[in-house]
């Protein structure tokens, strides 16, 4: 890392050992690498540090089958604004009637917000979170990574399926031999919802044809799935 500074440590999905200088914590519930201390606002500038993940990426066929799961945080991936449009339930619920599983209505959800009707666009947009929320849904249908994420999240939601937004990195600009270079420009946002038997899966809504993306395996594609780790790690390791 070069002059970046962050208290959550880059990694790539799903964490299971990371090799740090510093003081890091591994959060269970949210799969997250957090520093601790007194300079963790800092932690990342000019770290050099190790990470093995697992490769978790079902394909469409087993996301097909799969219903939502309980992330065991008490209903916070479940909770919906008071003052989000009715309409936008409304749609999930219209846009979904035919899915047969939750699974289902997720591909379901993915295929209409990357689908003819929105456009990708990193103008602002002005207003309120959820007036923002409801305007790209239901009226305008153009934003950029953080509606589209945003979107999906909250539709999954009001069908009853736990999900999140999460900011990370695309892959970069290769530099060859299996190195990337990642600046800020390639931070970018995504959905995770939680399917029974696979944990947090990620979906990324944004537009194939907006820069960079996709920055994570999104199930539209041949699988490279793993079993989900079994064992819970509570703390990140350290040299």
């Amino acid at each position: 890392v070069r002059d970046f500074t962050s208290e959550w440590l880059p990694v790539p999905w799903v964490p299971r050992d990371i090799r740090a200088e510093g003081d890091w914590r591994y959060d269970p519930r949210s799969l997250a690498v957090v520093a601790v201390g007194d300079n963790r606002k800092v932690a990342t500038r000019f770290l050099n540090y190790a990470v093995t993940s697992w490769d978790l990426a079902p394909s469409p066929a087993e996301v097909a089958l799969a219903t939502a799961g309980d992330p065991g945080d008490e209903g916070l991936s479940l909770a919906l604004p008071p003052e989000l449009d009715p309409q936008v339930v409304d749609l999930a619920r219209e846009l979904t009637s035919s899915a047969a599983t939750d699974g289902e209505a997720i591909l379901t959800l993915l295929g209409w917000l990357r689908s003819g009707p929105f456009t990708y666009s990193t103008d602002e947009v002005a207003g309120t979170t959820m007036e923002t929320v409801s305007d790209f849904l239901l009226t305008s249908r153009t934003g950029y990574c953080e509606q589209f994420s945003g979107g999906l999240a909250i539709l999954a939601r009001a069908i009853d399926i736990p999900s999140r937004v999460v900011v990370g990195f695309l892959p970069g600009v290769e530099r060859g031999s299996g190195s990337f270079d990642v600046s800020v420009r390639d931070m970018h946002a995504w959905t995770e919802v939680y399917l029974d038997g696979f944990g947090w899966v990620a979906f990324d809504p944004t537009p194939s044809g907006a820069p960079g993306v996709a920055p994570v395996p999104t199930p539209t594609a041949p699988p490279s799935a793993e079993p989900e780790p079994t064992t819970e790690v509570t703390e990140a390791p350290v040299p």
